[in-house]
């Protein structure tokens, strides 16, 4: 059986499945999604926990915006992988 934590990641991923979505919504939503999937817990445990996600959230390396160049630039040396791999197979088919 899964336990309230478990419950509320697995239940949570589809509504906020980044960081900047966490961070994008009210704290007090979180506590209430706690809430609701883990009803036998306390309200001081639920706001704890969005707390802690909250924090998480802001701790996530991918936030900094040279992180996010060097993912924009893995992104665009994938694509020309991609591409190069596209015409080769092309050449080979020829």
């Amino acid at each position: 059986m899964a336990t309230c934590t478990q419950k509320f990641h697995y239940a949570s991923y589809w509504e906020f499945p980044t960081a900047e979505s966490v961070l994008a919504v009210e704290e007090t939503k979180l506590v209430d999604r706690v809430s609701k999937l883990c009803p036998s817990r306390s309200p001081r445990w639920a706001s704890e926990s969005a707390t802690k996600i909250v924090a998480s959230a802001k701790r996530n390396p991918f936030l900094s915006p040279r992180l996010q160049s060097q993912l924009f630039s893995l992104e665009m040396y994938i694509q020309m992988l991609l591409q190069y791999q596209e015409h080769l197979s092309t050449l080979k088919t020829r």
